[in-house]
């Protein structure tokens, strides 16, 4: 996978090392802010830079409509009543994230793992690309209030040290427990959910078929 800058090389290396296990106090912000994948403020609102290819070496600034936000605050009403129910919101909600942004980010034809096969005139993303905007994904409903049993954990990577294939992940974190889940949205194609496990699971090589 390409690395475009020295602070993107030096995150592979903290992850490569760091491999083996998780640290639940990684940073979501210092993964997206990495690779540009920011917020601005302009007067009409805000603008969301996300991954649109492989690596995420191309992004595209895109804003959420009243509209839109709104399809996102009714798909987490009521709210979960456990942490269970709400990992089920968070999951469906991502695929909801996707079918959103896929005509603004032109990756409304991304299909499941790295299939090449895709839509003419789509973007397939790599499982950087999908950790990172997942990881923008999760922390918008930070922002919006609208987790309550959980927060945006940092990207988790498995690769060499844990006897894998290299992989990378969105996470988040139980608050009551501090138990960490993988959301890895890579397995699905766009507007699919995506798949939610214990870490440590995911850190065996784990994937939604066994």
């Amino acid at each position: 996978m390409k690395r475009t800058t020295l602070a993107n090389n030096l995150i592979l290396a903290t992850l490569l090392i760091s491999g083996c296990g998780y640290n639940i106090q990684n940073s979501p912000t210092a993964w997206v802010d990495a690779y540009k994948v920011e917020i601005s403020y302009t007067e009409e609102g805000a603008s969301y830079s996300l991954c649109k290819s492989f690596g995420c070496d191309r992004r595209s600034s895109i804003q959420f409509d009243a509209d839109e936000l709104d399809q996102v605050r009714q798909h987490f009403s009521p709210p979960a009543t456990t942490a269970e129910k709400e990992r089920l919101k968070i999951a469906t909600g991502i695929g909801l994230f996707e079918k959103i942004t896929g005509p603004k980010l032109r990756t409304f034809g991304d299909q499941a793992a790295n299939n090449t096969s895709f839509i003419s005139g789509s973007n397939q993303l790599d499982c950087v690309a999908e950790s990172l905007n997942t990881t923008r994904y999760l922390l918008i409903l930070q922002q919006m209030n609208l987790l309550h049993f959980h927060r945006p954990g940092g990207n988790v990577h498995r690769g060499p040290f844990t006897l894998n294939a290299p992989h990378n992940s969105a996470t988040i974190v139980q608050l009551d427990n501090q138990q960490a889940f993988a959301v890895d949205s890579w397995f699905g194609a766009n507007a699919e959910p995506a798949w939610i496990t214990p870490v440590d699971n995911w850190l065996t090589g784990a994937d939604p078929e066994e």
